[in-house]
């Protein structure tokens, strides 16, 4: 028995920190899934994965196609995709705006869903894990496009959850207020609202630990939880 972890997002801004943190917690194989690399490299353990726009299904199939598994293994996913955009009224919101907040915070995670569940039917367990935002819970002027996609992708989550109990396949969400980023501590004058990316790794991990017990939850990353070494 294997247990193989797919990261989608491994070099971004949350992506490269989670990762370097998930590297060190002794997963047989590590899939690596981003648009390019320059942080992690192929070994021994890891196979890094090129993909191009995500929110076309045929990019999304050649990722999957990559992956390979034995029907012993354990598998899991921890997807950090994802985009923002705000400061706008719906009615100011420009149309190309809305569809964008939709298909990085939505119509991926979908596509994610999609074909990862083919793989989860063959295995003995498996656990998916999607980034939402503390913003998709409440209603917030000028980020209506943000908070909609997010608040729909929480959703998608408890749909998945159920519908996976029956091949052993859990599925939540973590929800993370601000992460921290060089560009977001430019404007952020309270550092102790920022959830680091090496904790959100760690906390990834206890999750994917516990998946057999816990599925369909939106945890909660509200900041002042620090930085793990």
């Amino acid at each position: 028995m294997s247990k193989k972890l797919i990261i989608f997002g491994s070099e971004g801004a949350l992506g490269s920190g989670a990762t370097k943190q998930l590297l060190e917690k002794g997963y047989d194989y590590y899939y690596l899934v981003n648009r390019s690399f320059d942080q992690f490299s192929k070994s021994d353990g890891i196979k890094t994965i090129v993909a191009d726009d995500l929110s076309v299904e045929a990019n999304m199939k050649a990722v999957f196609s990559s992956i390979k598994v034995e029907k012993d293994d354990e598998i899991f996913l921890f997807s950090t995709i994802g985009g923002f955009a705000g400061g706008t009224a719906v009615e100011e919101t420009g149309y190309d705006t809305w569809r964008k907040m939709l298909s990085l915070n939505l119509d991926i995670s979908f596509l994610i869903a999609k074909y990862f569940i083919p793989l989860a039917k063959t295995v003995k367990g498996s656990s998916l894990l999607f980034t939402s935002a503390l913003a998709s819970l409440e209603p917030k002027e000028k980020s209506a496009a943000y908070s909609v996609s997010k608040n729909a992708l929480n959703f998608l989550v408890k749909n998945l959850a159920l519908e996976g109990k029956k091949y052993n396949l859990s599925t939540n969400a973590i929800l993370p207020f601000v992460i921290d980023t060089p560009e977001n501590r430019e404007w952020v004058e309270d550092t102790s609202i920022l959830v680091s990316p090496s904790s959100v790794g760690a906390t990834v991990h206890t999750i994917f630990e516990n998946y057999k017990t816990f599925s369909g939850n939106l945890l909660k990353l509200p900041g002042t939880i620090g930085g793990v070494k």
